[in-house]
């Protein structure tokens, strides 16, 4: 963890979540990320490949539609030294 390897090296690491929500507004961003995260998911499931590709034109289509909201969980890191 990136966190970890801070800390070793002496510095005061911060963590926050820090989610975004996608929207209507967001279509081109969130076709982007869906795009990379079922790509992801092919990689580790070559044999889900088909069903993959079905469900990425299925969301694509619905985010087009601005349909489609997201939220992408994650943590903002802040590392320093004082």
């Amino acid at each position: 963890m990136p966190a970890e390897a801070f800390t070793r090296l002496g510095a005061t690491v911060l963590m926050r979540p820090s989610p975004w929500r996608l929207g209507a507004d967001d279509a081109a961003l969130t076709a982007a990320w869906l795009r990379g995260w079922v790509g992801a998911d092919g990689e580790q499931r070559p044999d889900l490949a088909v069903a993959a590709a079905a469900y990425l034109h299925r969301r694509l289509a619905t985010n087009a539609q601005g349909g489609l909201q997201v939220v992408v969980h994650h943590d903002d890191l802040l590392a320093y030294y004082e």
